[in-house]
């Protein structure tokens, strides 16, 4: 359009009509000084902070800032001015009565005609966007949760178990670092099922798997193989800094009763010296076994 054919009635309808369509959209918009203070704001944007055009015209853009973002939104106000680098983020903000939420955030730089330069900004609410991205994010994690544990216990199942100790593997063959393994399984557990039925069985390896995690360190890994048979994973251990935290377990175990139930369990622990992670277990299960034939409720290694 040649805007220079038109009348200068015809040039003032067109700037109501676009203030008119400024005024009404349905996305938060502001205009403010080179010094940060709102010169305009339309319909929505006052909506999103519940305050009236009144209340903010001539008001510092900060007034709707939380305390926490306030020096910062100042300083990559009176930055974006100087430089006029892109600005778009999402900050939490506060409306009228100090609520807070989330806006996503655009602006642009114009020249006024005092020739001073002001910021243009855009601003949407998406506090229901982010609760369900939240939502997602909390779901997805329960999702891996379940793809990565034993639904009984909460230890790791029985291929994200083996994952992470041929992870462990091979971070030994690059580091020289040792590693240590225990298999164990609680002993005469037939008989706790037998006497008190599977469901104080199920009890029983819940609590279980919950002594064990309380007394290993975070670094090490629990998982269930399988029935009442678990293993734990030792990273950068040796074997005699491994059978003070296995003690540790069966210590715990034995003082406690689990279930109601008096349980023991019997363990073999091995150092790894180059050996594929099924025959490790192989042999971490050798020893378990050497400790079951003996007098059960021991542990077992490889230097025994």
């Amino acid at each position: 359009m040649n805007y220079s054919k038109l009348s200068k009635k015809e040039l003032l309808e067109m700037v109501k009509i676009n203030n008119s369509i400024i005024s009404n959209v349905p996305i938060g918009f502001c205009i403010t000084d080179e010094d940060g203070f709102y010169e305009f704001v339309n319909k929505a944007y006052c909506d999103i902070y519940g305050y009236k055009e009144d209340e903010l015209i001539g008001e510092h853009f900060s007034i709707v800032t939380i305390d926490e973002n306030k020096k910062e939104l100042i300083e990559l106000h009176d930055k974006f001015l100087n430089e006029c680098h892109e600005l778009k983020q999402e900050w939490i903000v506060k409306d009228k009565n100090g609520d807070q939420f989330n806006i996503a955030a655009s602006a642009g730089k114009i020249i006024g005609k005092d020739g001073k330069a002001k910021k243009v900004t855009f601003v949407s609410d998406i506090t229901e966007q982010k609760k369900l991205e939240k939502k997602l994010k909390k779901a997805n994690l329960q999702l891996k949760e379940k793809a990565i544990k034993d639904g009984l216990t909460s230890l790791y199942n029985h291929s994200e178990t083996m994952e992470r100790l041929e992870t462990e593997i091979n971070r030994r063959s690059h580091t020289n670092s040792p590693l240590t393994i225990m298999m164990l399984d609680i002993d005469d557990f037939r008989k706790v099922n037998n006497q008190f039925g599977h469901i104080i069985g199920d009890q029983v390896l819940k609590e279980m798997a919950a002594e064990i995690k309380n007394s290993i360190r975070k670094m090490d890994v629990a998982g269930r193989l399988g029935g009442d048979e678990m293993l734990i994973i030792f990273p950068e251990t040796s074997l005699e800094e491994a059978e003070q935290i296995a003690k540790r377990v069966l210590n715990n175990v034995r003082k406690n009763k689990i279930a109601g139930v008096n349980v023991t369990f019997s363990a073999g622990l091995y150092q790894h010296k180059s050996e594929k992670a099924k025959n490790l277990i192989a042999k971490a299960d050798q020893l378990m076994y050497k400790a079951k034939n003996n007098e059960k409720n021991e542990i077992v290694n490889n230097n025994d």
